[in-house]
């Protein structure tokens, strides 16, 4: 009879849970269309038949989509909630129009502060105005990366939650403790490495060193096998999220960085135990979607994708304008 042991099972839930992990977006990287149609499928089906717990064939279906998105991709929505899912019946609602509704407003010009942009657009007597779309690059996303880049020049290492465990030793006192590849025997790693006086020695296969110049080296992880970059990626963007929500506020009047330079700073603590202290940057990061020339103290303008203007600002076309 063969036993399992309580670190054998961790380690084959970890397997399951993130073997070959693969975060994926449907949408397209150039306009508000649908670029992986499998992706969309699987979406669909999971939040009719699993988050919904309904047939698709019996109710009919009304879907929000972006203001500008392109008619290919609606078109081939409508394809497959038809062909593939069986819907009896589709309307498609622009999320202008929904927004409106939602005040109960028929006319209203709506700001959507989404997570790959912001957009403007006018609706009247509940129909979308296409000649009054606007939109800019700037969402949420784009403020995760912006307050990611922020932390990360103070120094603060954003562990993934996947990386480590917390054990409670007493009330009130923690220890983080790394949680180990299952490629990666305790034995192996007890024959690369030893923890001496709390000074942690990391095996050689967790890391390598790459040459920037003569005399100037770079440390960099070597990741798991089984965590793939997008997963890694996705889970450090979701911890960012999270200090962004918490942290950041838009100011009451136009930020000025020299007027806020001693702003009382506010501190957070990582899943990890760690505590980081956040300053000015909390009120910086947001007031991107305001003044988009800060952008350029971040360093992170893309000159292909943002378009300058001669007040400062940058803005993005619209797709299929120039």
């Amino acid at each position: 009879m063969r036993y399992c042991t309580a670190a054998m099972l961790r380690a084959v839930a970890w397997c399951v849970c993130h073997m070959a992990v693969e975060v994926v977006s449907p949408w397209s990287t150039s306009d508000d269309g649908y670029a992986d149609w499998d992706a969309v499928e699987g979406l669909c089906d999971h939040a009719i038949r699993e988050r919904l717990r309904s047939d698709p064939k019996d109710f009919a279906i009304m879907m929000a989509e972006a203001n500008a998105t392109p008619k290919p991709s609606r078109d081939r929505l409508v394809e497959l909630l038809f062909e593939k899912l069986r819907v009896p019946a589709i309307f498609l609602a622009k999320n202008a129009v929904l927004s409106a509704f939602a005040t109960a407003r028929q006319t209203a010009v709506i700001v959507d502060a989404g997570y790959r942009s912001t957009t403007v657009a006018a609706v009247h007597d509940g129909y979308a105005l296409t000649k009054t779309f606007a939109k800019s690059p700037f969402g949420g996303q784009a403020l995760n990366t912006l307050m990611q880049k922020a932390l990360e020049v103070k120094g603060v290492v954003l562990r993934p939650r996947y990386t480590f465990k917390r054990r409670e030793l007493s009330p009130g006192e923690w220890k983080v403790e790394e949680v180990p590849s299952p490629l990666v025997t305790p034995s192996f790693k007890a024959y690369q490495a030893l923890e001496v006086k709390g000074v942690v020695l990391r095996p050689r296969y967790t890391f390598k060193r790459r040459e920037l110049s003569p005399g100037e080296w770079k440390v960099e992880e070597v990741p798991s096998p089984l965590v793939t970059p997008s997963f890694k990626a996705y889970q450090v963007e979701a911890l960012v999220s999270d200090i962004r929500e918490a942290l950041c506020k838009v100011n009451d009047v136009m930020f000025d960085e020299v007027a806020n330079a001693n702003l009382l700073t506010t501190s957070y603590e990582l899943p990890d135990g760690t505590e980081i202290i956040v300053g000015s940057d909390r009120l910086k990061v947001p007031e991107v979607l305001f003044q988009p020339r800060l952008l350029s103290t971040f360093t992170l303008i893309n000159p292909d994708t943002f378009t300058a203007r001669p007040d400062g600002s940058v803005a993005a076309p619209l797709p299929g304008q120039s």
